[in-house]
Parts: C-alpha cells; sequence; structure tokens
C-alpha cells in the first residue's frame, strides 16, 4: 500500500478571496514605499524652507539690530549735540539776562541824571529869564541915560590922564645892586647926595623894587621910585644926566 503526502496548507482556502492575493499585496507594498519617498522629499523641503525662513528671521534681526544700533548711536550723538547747544543757549540766554538787568540798571541811572538835568536846566532857563530882564533893564536905562554915558567918559579921561601924570613923576632905577634887609630911601639919598641934588624922604610918595618878566633873569631887580612933583622928578633926572 504506498501512501501520497500532501503537504499542508499555510493558509486556508477560502472560495471567497481572489486567487491573485499575492500580487496584490506587492503592488501595495510598492505603493507605500513610493508614497514614504515623497514624504521625505516634502519633510526635507519643509525642513530647508524652516531653516532658509530662520536664517532670514536670523539675517532680518541682524539688520534690524544694526540698524537700531546705528540709529541709537547716531540719536545718542545729535542729542549730545542737541544736549550741549541747549546748554550754550541757556548760558547766553543766562548772561544776555544779566546784561538786560545791568543794561536797565544803566537807563534808570541815566534816566535819573537826565531827570536831574532837566531841572537844572529848567532853574538855570529861569534864572536866565530873570538875568536877562535884569540886563535889559540896566541897558533901557543906560541907553536913555547921556547924561550918565558922557560922566562915564568924563571919568575915564580924568583917570588917563591922572595915570599919566602919575608915571610922569616916576624914575626906574636899573642895575642897582641888592642886599638883604637894604633901605632904597638911604640909597636914594645917597645917589642924591652924589649928584648933588637934595631929595628929602617927604618928596618921595614911594619907592620899591619890581620883579622881572623873566624869573630866571640874574640882573637886580629893578627900582621905581615915585616923586610928589614933577619938579623934583625932572631935578633928579638932570642932575643923573650930567654925571
Amino acid at each position: 500500500m504506498s501512501l501520497q503526502l500532501t503537504p499542508p496548507a499555510l493558509y486556508a482556502s477560502s472560495p471567497e478571496l481572489p486567487t491573485n492575493t499575492e500580487r496584490t499585496d506587492f503592488v501595495n507594498m510598492r505603493k507605500r514605499k513610493q508614497m514614504d519617498g515623497d514624504d521625505v522629499v516634502v519633510a526635507l523641503e519643509k525642513k530647508f524652507e524652516h531653516q532658509l525662513e530662520a536664517f532670514y528671521n536670523k539675517v532680518t534681526q541682524n539688520i534690524n539690530n544694526a540698524i537700531t544700533e546705528a540709529v541709537n548711536v547716531a540719536l545718542t550723538q545729535q542729542i549730545s549735540k542737541i544736549s550741549s547747544s541747549l546748554e550754550n543757549l541757556n548760558t547766553n540766554v543766562q548772561k544776555l539776562s544779566t546784561d538786560n538787568i545791568n543794561i536797565r540798571k544803566t537807563l534808570s541811572k541815566v534816566g535819573e541824571r537826565l531827570l536831574e538835568a532837566a531841572k537844572s536846566l529848567q532853574y538855570a532857563s529861569e534864572n536866565k529869564k530873570e538875568f536877562d530882564k535884569r540886563i535889559q533893564a540896566i541897558e533901557d536905562t543906560v541907553s536913555h541915560s547921556s547924561v550918565l554915558q558922557d560922566q562915564i567918559l568924563e571919568l575915564e579921561n580924568k583917570i588917563s590922564v591922572m595915570e599919566q601924570q602919575a608915571r610922569q613923576c616916576n624914575i626906574e632905577i636899573s642895575n642897582l645892586p641888592e642886599r638883604r634887609g637894604e633901605n632904597l630911601i638911604d640909597i636914594l639919598e645917597s645917589i642924591s647926595n652924589e649928584i648933588k641934588i637934595r631929595i628929602q624922604r617927604s618928596d618921595v610918595i614911594s619907592i620899591h623894587r619890581v620883579p622881572h618878566a623873566d624869573q630866571k633873569n640874574p640882573r637886580p631887580k629893578n627900582v621905581i621910585v615915585k616923586f610928589t612933583t614933577r619938579v623934583i622928578h625932572n631935578n633928579f633926572v638932570t642932575g643923573c644926566r650930567a654925571i
């Protein structure tokens, strides 16, 4: 008797399953592998885009930080310049304020002086008017008084004649040695004895030395003698010329 061995079936057969089961599974597996590759590409693309976006954001941030820093530095410099300018302006304003105060004080003093000057001018003007009135009154009186004018002219003539007559009785002695404590009357009497013209003290009205116009002149000061009469004067002069 011979036996025929039949290998056991791996799977139970079913009349409802299709006969090409293995082929269908292979196709499905291949499709799944293709889909997995596409996912990797998409993932790489997304990662690249993410890195590119991160790089872009970082570059943008660095640029913004650089711009912000440059703007801050520029603003700091400008603020420093503006602050310095404001300090200088404040100093100038304070100086101008001080100058303005000093100018006001000076103007106030000038105003006070001008007021005093105006009062003085007013007082002087009033006095001038009063003086003008008095001078006008005197001029009116003098102009209407011809007698007074004639009298004044006559007196002036008399004074002139008297001065001429008085000079006619004078003599001037020069080069007479000058001594301390000298007595000019005694010297005049000695001179009169020498010229043999008798001169008494009563004949002399005055005798004195007159200073030189130039104080450095070393010559003795001249002596002026005024006699009482023209006759005595002439006699004395004649006696001196006779020597």
